[in-house]
């Protein structure tokens, strides 16, 4: 897997006469017009990723390679960076986290043995995102109808600073029968 973000999708801080990119055109690929000549500035933190290595993590298996501060960089990784000399493979033992900031640069190695590199990988990011995940429409309804509020919430169900209101302003969770996708 090639170097990348996990913060791709942030739309990065202009100054003022910057020239601006369409939210809506933001790819992994473009993220700020190619013509921009100021310095990058840096876009705040809005995700960490968290590797949970469930076997040995060395190079042979393709444990994953990342970029040591390259998460101040402010831009996303190319193929003719003077960074990507600074790769390191995150070699662990089974059981070791990996915790990483999302606009740290990072991707996975090749596993050049038969055996299969097990992780979970986990993204926590602001209450105002929605997840990677859509758990308001993917959850059982088994599992929602058992659910605490602490759950639902972590689900994506709770109504934050506004984000995510469809029903009455005072509820301070969606309902199922709000959804509407």
């Amino acid at each position: 897997m090639p170097l990348h973000t996990d913060q791709w999708w942030m739309p990065q801080p202009e100054r003022r006469l910057d020239e601006r990119i369409q939210v809506a055109s933001i790819t992994r690929e473009v993220s700020r017009p190619a013509s921009s000549s100021s310095p990058q500035l840096i876009a705040p933190a809005a995700c960490v990723n968290v590797i949970w290595m469930l076997v040995d993590f060395s190079e042979a298996i393709g444990a994953t390679r990342v970029v040591p501060a390259s998460h101040r960089s402010g831009r996303q990784p190319s193929v003719d960076d003077d960074q990507l000399d600074q790769v390191v493979s995150a070699t662990a033992p089974a059981g070791t986290a990996l915790i990483i900031d999302g606009r740290i640069w990072h991707g996975t190695g090749a596993n050049r043995t038969k055996r299969d590199r097990l992780a979970v990988l986990t993204t926590f990011c602001g209450p105002q995102f929605r997840p990677q995940e859509n758990y308001t429409v993917g959850v059982s309804d088994e599992v929602l109808a058992g659910a605490d509020e602490h759950l639902r919430s972590m689900l994506g169900f709770a109504v934050w600073s506004g984000y995510g209101r469809t029903g009455d302003p005072t509820d301070a969770f969606a309902r199922r029968s709000d959804r509407t996708l």
